[in-house]
């Protein structure tokens, strides 16, 4: 069976995600995955990585109880990140 780009691309912002918790020996659980996740979206500047991580959230809310409790916060794009900038 072959996966869709999308597919793809969902594991690798999973996988992105899992480590850069693992480098900084952070907590590896749905609720940091679903974190770091969300970073990465609220600085993500490519529609289709942003898609991508919004398919990877949706993945792991879904998969990991620990991640279910971040479904009500928002996913901020590259927009809502550049109003948020200090300098």
């Amino acid at each position: 069976m072959h996966k869709s780009k999308l597919e793809k691309l969902t594991e690798i912002l999973i996988g992105e995600a899992a480590v850069h918790l693992l480098d900084k020996n952070l907590a590896l659980n749905g609720a940091m995955l679903a974190h770091r996740l969300k970073e990465m979206a609220a600085v993500e500047n490519d529609p289709e990585r942003l898609e991508g991580l919004r398919a990877a959230l949706d993945e792991v809310q879904t998969e990991f109880l620990s991640a279910r409790e971040s479904v009500g916060a928002p996913v901020f794009g590259a927009a809502d990140a550049q109003s948020r900038k200090k300098h």
